[in-house]
């Protein structure tokens, strides 16, 4: 039941109440149909398995202080779920080193996002390995001006649980409550989920995902799964949306995110240089795009050095880049067409109508005019007048000039 300040009692305790203090219920008494004398507060009957359903009034709700904390600002929320989806090698994982050492020790995350209060993390890796972790995390911890050994709060494991079994997630809970973590990351979900083959299956993997996530909630803790894109669908170059996560339920379980996705391509003759789109938001309202310049420098000799730019600038310089891209190849098309009308006009000593060369030369229309005038500017062309029998009027012609006539 739900106390004066809208909070709730177990359903022992009511029916404690009901035994002790008034007759048995009956179809007209409050307890059975949830509404009290006054109106003003309600109850779910619990039945004989003890469940119960906490409910708030109206005026709870209005008058409780329901604000999200922050872990990391504008990007991550306390105790809300949080995916991180990309396609293949895309830097998710080492983009994850960056926000784990950034919130075990209270530094910015990409050198951007303020991180509030340092928070102890454990972050259970399935694929890269510890070696690869161990490079990384080194390069990056060096890039916030600290050691990866001063990262007291953080914790590693790469031998990864399978969370749909009851002993793993068992184990897991320990350790989580043991070592009072406050955030859990799971890099790459699926090698942790044993879903059956249920993957297609919206209901199954929302059980599935709803019950992982309950766990982390009793424990206090924020769950960040990382998870994988489809093959297919996603625009090259493009940031990605929730369409473009893999699997049933993801897009559905999310209350946050972070999509990364390659703005271009990798270039393996440029080692360690990447341009990202990172894609961040969530139900707390909190929504941002974002191009990330990354150089973390050749295999053997990591660095970590990240330039966080707004979309709009990128998009800007892209179609700059478009645009001159375009002006280019016009200006080519153009003096290919310039040369292709001089050489019709060579054939014809004493000029010809502009139909004629064109027509000669293989083209018309806007492409014509432009070539004509790039030829008469530079030159190689001078307007002549054309007697055509049995016309005495002349035609608008063009010849070569003089001295292209001469050479």
């Amino acid at each position: 039941m739900i106390d004066h300040n809208g909070t709730t009692e177990g359903p022992t305790m009511s029916r404690q109440r009901n035994a002790t203090n008034r007759e048995p219920a009956t179809a007209h008494d409050p307890g059975m149909n949830g509404q009290s004398r006054n109106g003003s507060t309600q109850r779910l009957a619990a039945g004989r398995n003890e469940i119960n359903f906490p409910m708030l009034t109206s005026a709870a709700l209005n008058e409780g202080d329901f604000q999200e904390t922050w872990l990391v600002e504008d990007t991550l929320v306390a105790g809300q779920p949080m995916i991180v989806a990309a396609p293949s090698k895309s830097m998710k994982t080492t983009l994850l080193i960056d926000l784990v050492l950034s919130l075990s020790m209270g530094l910015d995350f990409l050198g951007k996002f303020k991180v509030p209060r340092a928070v102890r993390v454990l972050f259970l890796s399935a694929e890269s390995g510890l070696s690869t972790l161990q490079k990384s995390a080194r390069a990056i911890a060096r890039s916030k001006g600290c050691e990866l050994s001063d990262a007291a709060g953080l914790f590693w494991c790469a031998k990864p649980p399978q969370l749909a079994h009851a002993e793993h997630l068992a184990a897991i809970t320990d350790i989580v409550r043991n070592n009072e973590i406050e955030v859990l990351v799971c890099d790459p979900v699926y090698l942790m989920l044993g879903t059956g083959g249920n993957e297609a299956s919206l209901f199954a993997m929302g059980e599935l995902l709803s019950g992982i996530n309950a766990i982390c909630q009793e424990a206090g803790v924020t769950l960040i799964l990382v998870h994988h894109c489809k093959k297919t669908g996603i625009e090259a170059g493009e940031p990605i949306e929730f369409s473009g996560i893999a699997w049933a339920g993801f897009e559905q379980f999310a209350r946050q995110w972070l999509l990364i996705s390659r703005r271009e391509p990798y270039q393996p003759e440029q080692p360690g240089l990447h341009k990202l789109w990172l894609n961040i938001g969530g139900s707390a309202g909190h929504s941002n795009l974002l191009g990330l310049d990354i150089d973390e420098g050749p295999h053997h000799s990591r660095r970590w050095e990240v330039d966080v730019l707004p979309a709009r600038e990128i998009r800007r310089d892209k179609q700059g880049e478009m645009d001159r891209k375009r002006a280019v190849k016009a200006a080519a098309q153009i003096e290919r067409d310039h040369l292709a009308l001089v050489q019709a006009a060579a054939k014809h000593r004493d000029g010809e109508t502009l139909k004629t060369l064109r027509t000669r030369a293989g083209f018309g229309g806007t492409r014509s005019d432009l070539a004509l005038k790039s030829a008469l500017d530079a030159g190689d062309l001078v307007p002549v007048e054309i007697i055509k029998p049995p016309r005495k009027t002349p035609f608008q012609g063009y010849k070569l000039a003089p001295e292209r006539g001469a050479t």
